[in-house]
């Protein structure tokens, strides 16, 4: 927004009282999807023009690209098809409760504390 703004010659504060009206904001939401198309096209093109097998094979960047930003861009806007899946659950929700994970560390730290205290004779392994 505050470079589209800028170049309106308008301040963002300005655009986003302006979204506030119900066209407006539909068509700001058309600006954005136009350039999301856009992204996705950006991806697949560095997709197929991507080196293979030892040969460049696409263009020539014009300047330094990052996909890992490309990636973050898209999934911001495009959460449905980019984004990552969140508040993943176990299959079986017992399995992973806290009591037992915590249980389990508290027996391998004992362990590894009588361990750590006992006598160790010359030459005996860990």
């Amino acid at each position: 927004m505050t470079k589209a703004a800028s170049e309106a010659g308008i301040s963002p504060r300005t655009v986003y009282n302006w979204r506030l009206n119900p066209a407006f904001a539909r068509q700001c939401a058309e600006a954005i999807e136009a350039g999301s198309d856009f992204l996705e096209d950006e991806a697949r093109r560095r997709a197929v023009a991507s080196e293979k097998k030892g040969g460049a094979t696409g263009e020539v960047p014009k300047g330094p690209v990052s996909d890992r930003l490309l990636l973050a861009l898209l999934a911001a806007r495009r959460p449905h098809r980019f984004g990552r899946i969140r508040n993943i659950q176990p299959a079986n929700p017992t399995d992973a409760s806290s009591e037992i994970v915590k249980a389990s560390l508290e027996r391998k730290l004992a362990r590894l504390a009588r361990r750590n205290r006992a006598p160790r004779l010359p030459g005996q392994a860990d």
